[in-house]
């Protein structure tokens, strides 16, 4: 009753948050003619940094006006998350995913009825993702994909099919650098918390190779350095005036999380010093190695 008392407040301050939000989207968007950089259309909503802003630029060049279709995996309580603002404001048709309990509070939420939005509370896995989207109807039937399960997002990534669909937001890990296609292991119960909570996911460049073969092209990431967005190759020409810079640029985070301080090339040091014993999948060689192996290759220190 607490934890429901608790979420009751925060949903009523998070409806002046919608409102608000809406004000600053639509001044921002006088802008988005100008806007070369997905980065300079970061405006923090509902997401975890600047995504909100960003998306909203995405589906502007995409033309989409009303309705949408998502999927959002890794979701904890809905309060913070990549499309909360689209079915707040927008026709929505959503799959929602996360094992957290919390989750089922979204049924209190006038977004929840508005629109058809789904839940489903149980770890997601490489071998149960196509099952869970089968069993709402969600087997590529949307258009925008948000991943952020801080671990084994690569390898769930890998079996979804999204040929349909047009925009991916993919959690990557910047700690690993910005010139390896690494990611950890396939463990179905993997647990951050395990590893210092700075091992997990995948590097920058897994997700890159990853969304090519999927035909989809890599837009730039968020100024955190840790969500990248990729675009469906087939509406590549709505987004030739978009500037992607080198990839060492989205991998210099600045978050607290892993940096803890001021950034300096000695954190750094600091943080592979607490991961080189780890066993990472190399995806080029095919084969498990120590960080301590590479560490050197990650970042120049």
């Amino acid at each position: 009753m607490i934890n429901y008392l608790k979420y009751r407040l925060k949903n009523i301050i998070n409806n002046n948050k919608r409102q608000i939000g809406e004000i600053h989207l639509a001044k921002s968007k006088e802008n988005y003619g100008k806007i070369k950089n997905i980065r300079d259309a970061e405006i923090k909503i509902f997401s975890q940094f600047g995504e909100d802003g960003i998306i909203n630029f995405l589906l502007h060049k995409l033309n989409f006006k009303n309705n949408i279709s998502f999927v959002e995996i890794g979701t904890g309580d809905y309060e913070e998350s990549n499309t909360r603002y689209l079915c707040e404001t927008m026709i929505s048709r959503g799959l929602l995913i996360d094992k957290i309990r919390e989750l089922k509070f979204i049924e209190k939420r006038d977004f929840f009825w508005k629109n058809e939005i789904y839940y489903y509370q149980k770890s997601i896995t490489s071998k149960n993702i196509n099952s869970i989207l089968e069993q709402y109807g969600f087997i590529n039937n949307f258009n925008l994909l948000s991943i952020d399960v801080d671990g084994n997002d690569y390898w769930i990534l890998e079996k979804i099919d999204i040929s349909n669909c047009d925009i991916v937001i993919a959690e990557y890990n910047p700690i690993f650098g910005s010139n390896l296609s690494l990611t950890v292991p396939d463990e179905d119960h993997f647990n951050r918390d395990n590893y210092n909570k700075i091992f997990y996911g995948s590097s920058l460049l897994a997700m890159i190779n990853l969304m090519n073969s999927k035909n989809f092209f890599f837009i730039g990431s968020n100024k955190a350095c840790n969500n990248a967005f990729f675009i469906n190759k087939k509406k590549s020409d709505l987004f030739i005036d978009i500037e992607i810079e080198k990839n060492e640029k989205y991998v210099d985070f600045k978050f607290r999380e892993l940096k803890k301080n001021n950034p300096s090339e000695n954190q750094i040091k600091n943080l592979l010093k607490k991961i080189e014993n780890y066993t990472i999948y190399d995806l080029d060689n095919k084969k498990l190695i120590k960080i301590e192996s590479i560490k050197s290759k990650l970042f120049d220190v």
